[in-house]
């Protein structure tokens, strides 16, 4: 993580609540995006922080272009794959 630089892309993959998004918006002034399937776990990550791009979708359609992230965090998620 050290090696983003100024203005890096991080996606967080199954973001659950926020709680690791919001740690990985600290490595960066660029944009950080939660991605998770789950409604209700986004509506409480929307309410620990506005500066994050948060986004409903499971991974296999996520509405996000090819190689836009400059990284890709997926932890708590592969149990659900």
């Amino acid at each position: 993580m050290r090696s983003l630089g100024e203005g890096s892309l991080i996606l967080d993959l199954g973001c659950g609540t926020g709680i690791y998004t919001l740690a990985l918006s600290l490595f960066t002034d660029g944009l950080v995006c939660g991605l998770d399937p789950a409604l209700g776990m986004l509506k409480q990550a929307l309410e620990k922080s506005k500066n994050v791009l948060w986004a409903c979708s499971v991974a296999e359609s996520m509405p996000i272009r090819s190689n836009v992230f400059h990284c890709i965090f997926a932890s708590q998620v592969w149990h659900h794959i």
